[in-house]
């Protein structure tokens, strides 16, 4: 599973809990609005009655519009610095090192062979006679050497190269949106069933006759 798809999930499972948040909240609005809004204007008539009569409560259902908010989802997309072409030009700093080596002039002590030539006696038997040998020996002696010595220095070097993009960047959000639908309101109302029988007379009886109205003002809740 990509981390897309989890993330999409996750918003449906958001998007249920709002949907359900919104209509428990709206539906609890309404009726307080309409308790709040509503209030009984009652007046005394007088009716006429003949025979037996009794009262029936019956319903009577009207239609309204009430508003929810429902949460939908929206695409909002806004410019990028992408050019007219698809690219961006994006530019960083990155170190370079150049090395170098020049020669060093140093003074070192060496052993170096020192020679020379000296007489020296040599005898066969009885016969002796000088001869000349070559002797050396070794001995320290102060040399001039030229030694390579390496150094590196490190640049800073503005790169830029270019980049495939996008002219416009879009993504998805919730957003909140109030819509109107049709509800069925309905409430029992006292109507009186009269039966005429034999001998019936006709009364005439005062009853007391409501119908809710509505404020001129809205109620603070």
């Amino acid at each position: 599973m990509t981390l897309l798809s989890i993330s999409r999930m996750r918003l449906a499972v958001i998007l249920l809990v709002l949907v359900a948040w919104v209509h428990a909240e709206d539906d609890h609005i309404n009726e307080i609005e309409d308790e709040c809004m509503r209030v009984e204007d009652c007046v005394e008539v007088e009716e006429e009655e003949c025979g037996v009569c009794h009262s029936m409560f019956m319903p009577e259902c009207t239609m309204k519009m009430e508003y929810k908010f429902m949460p939908i989802m929206v695409e909002e997309c806004r410019d990028t610095d992408c050019s007219e072409e698809g690219y961006r030009v994006k530019c960083s700093v990155e170190y370079f090192s150049e090395c170098f080596t020049n020669m060093v002039v140093q003074d070192t002590m060496e052993d170096r062979p020192v020679c020379g030539v000296e007489e020296e006696e040599k005898c066969h038997g009885s016969d002796c006679k000088m001869m000349k040998v070559m002797k050396c020996k070794m001995e320290k002696k102060k040399m001039r050497k030229e030694i390579p010595e390496t150094a590196c220095e490190t640049f800073p070097t503005k790169v830029c190269r270019k980049e495939k993009c996008q002219r416009k960047k879009c993504y998805e959000r919730v957003m909140m949106s109030r819509e109107t639908h049709p509800k069925e309101h309905c409430e029992f109302k006292e109507k009186r069933v009269c039966h005429k029988t034999e001998n019936s007379t006709c009364r005439t009886v005062t009853r007391k006759k409501c119908k809710k109205i509505m404020k001129d003002k809205p109620c603070k809740v």
